[in-house]
């Protein structure tokens, strides 16, 4: 058993990182360089303000706002490249 323990080198393990195992990596750095420059707008706008929409007026902060034209935007870019990808589908078959 002590045979065992004496051949076992946690750097090579480190280092047979398979390409699956740092998949991570990409999204998180997409993540971080979608999200900081938002929060830093958001949060840099505390101030209130009116918004007009047809014939609805609503006041409310500015940070609220633009976090939920961030999400907004977020789900309208997700619905559209769904519909892109199933019309894409449609057409191959």
């Amino acid at each position: 058993m002590d045979e065992a323990k004496a051949h076992y080198d946690p750097s090579e393990a480190a280092s047979e990182a398979t390409p699956t195992s740092r998949k991570w990596i990409a999204p998180t750095i997409y993540l971080l360089v979608i999200v900081i420059p938002v929060l830093i707008l958001i949060f840099s706008n505390p101030e209130s303000t009116t918004i007009k929409f047809a014939w609805v007026e609503v006041n409310a902060p500015l940070w609220l706002i633009l976090a939920i034209t961030f999400v907004a935007g977020a789900v309208v870019t997700r619905l559209f490249g769904w519909v892109w990808r199933t019309m894409r589908r449609r057409r191959k078959t």
